[in-house]
């Protein structure tokens, strides 16, 4: 399948919409707030390497993907791809 790749980065400020792994601006990465609210079926979220907190407990995603259309969350260090063959 396709993928639709977003990027998820411990210090991204909210203000972006996913598209890049800067941490700010339109095009920014999203925060893992963002993505429980709107990781959507078919994406995949690369996650930089970062230490992460949790919310307020309700760490639940809003949206769900399919068989054929999941949402995948990956982890990267400092490369997009670079784990994808271990």
């Amino acid at each position: 399948m396709a993928w639709t790749d977003r990027y998820l980065r411990a210090d991204a400020d909210g203000a972006g919409n996913g598209t890049t792994n800067a941490n700010s601006g339109v095009n920014g990465a999203w925060t893992w707030a963002q993505v429980l609210s709107t990781a959507a079926a078919g994406q995949r979220v690369n996650a930089l390497k970062g230490s992460y907190s949790l919310g307020n407990g309700n760490d639940t995603p809003t949206n769900a993907g399919t068989a054929i259309a999941p949402i995948w969350l990956r982890g990267f260090d400092t490369t997009i791809d670079q784990n994808d063959d271990e």
